[in-house]
């Protein structure tokens, strides 16, 4: 596997309106990713300072919600911090993170492989 290291997004990547994708794995070995896709709407909305970041989901976004409100917030927005960003991702990050996944899967499906033949 290519030793590629896979980087999210930084505060001073995310553009307003742009689509990010949140990656994460259901298991310790990076195996079943899930994916969910946002769209950035920026810094503070609803309160001050904190430095807060508002991500919507993509499907309120694209369906003629493009600012959703706060009341909305359970369901339709993403709040972080900087330093939760950490798998957020753009496009070509989100790829580049699941093939990294397929890789392992790969690698996993071999080594079951190997191990079951030498029974």
């Amino acid at each position: 596997m290519e030793n590629k290291i896979v980087s999210p997004v930084t505060t001073d990547d995310l553009r307003s309106g742009e689509v990010y994708f949140s990656i994460s794995y259901l298991d310790e070995s990076l195996l079943i990713p899930t994916m969910e896709t946002f769209v950035f709407l920026g810094r503070d909305l609803f309160r001050e300072g904190g430095n807060h970041l508002f991500f919507q989901r993509a499907e309120s976004y694209a369906a003629g919600r493009p600012r959703a409100r706060e009341k909305d917030r359970p369901n339709q927005l993403l709040e972080a911090k900087p330093d939760e960003l950490s798998n957020m991702f753009d496009l070509a990050g989100a790829v580049d993170a699941l093939a990294r996944c397929d890789e392992r899967r790969r690698l996993c499906a071999d080594r079951s492989a190997d191990s079951g033949n030498m029974q």
